[in-house]
């Protein structure tokens, strides 16, 4: 739907018990915008998820939080929905992520919604076509 599902960045980071916490930056100022979670995950040791609102929000905000993280990370990985590919926001967004120089995985959101293979596969096509050709 057009209701906005992610309000906050969450990151994602191992820990020895689960717990969710505001995340506090460097200087012990607390980001309500970000949420910390812990998981006692062994491969979250190695590394940190964060999930950030998007580009597509509905709250312009929330793609001003998507916009102070996505700088930082090593990898990207872009979701796009197979009812829309690559909307105007995301093309958009995705040229401030080639300017970033980030690397990207391209993931494919609702392909369980399509009705058959070949539906899937013409939506693959789209996104590795065209997501390869704007980075």
């Amino acid at each position: 739907g057009v209701l906005p599902t992610t309000a906050q960045v969450c990151v994602l980071k191992y820990g020895e018990k689960q717990s969710v916490t505001t995340h506090v930056d460097a200087f012990g100022v607390a980001d309500e915008d970000v949420q910390e979670m812990r998981l006692p995950v062994p491969w979250l040791s190695d590394l940190a998820v964060v999930d950030t609102p998007g580009t597509n929000a509905v709250i312009s905000a929330h793609e001003q939080l998507t916009r102070r993280i996505v700088p930082r990370a090593d990898l990207v990985l872009f979701v796009t929905s197979s009812d829309r590919p690559f909307s105007e926001s995301e093309k958009n967004f995705l040229e401030l992520i080639k300017g970033w120089g980030k690397k990207v995985v391209f993931v494919v959101n609702k392909i369980d919604n399509l009705p058959d293979e070949n539906a899937v596969q013409e939506v693959t096509v789209f996104v590795r076509d065209n997501g390869t050709a704007m980075m």
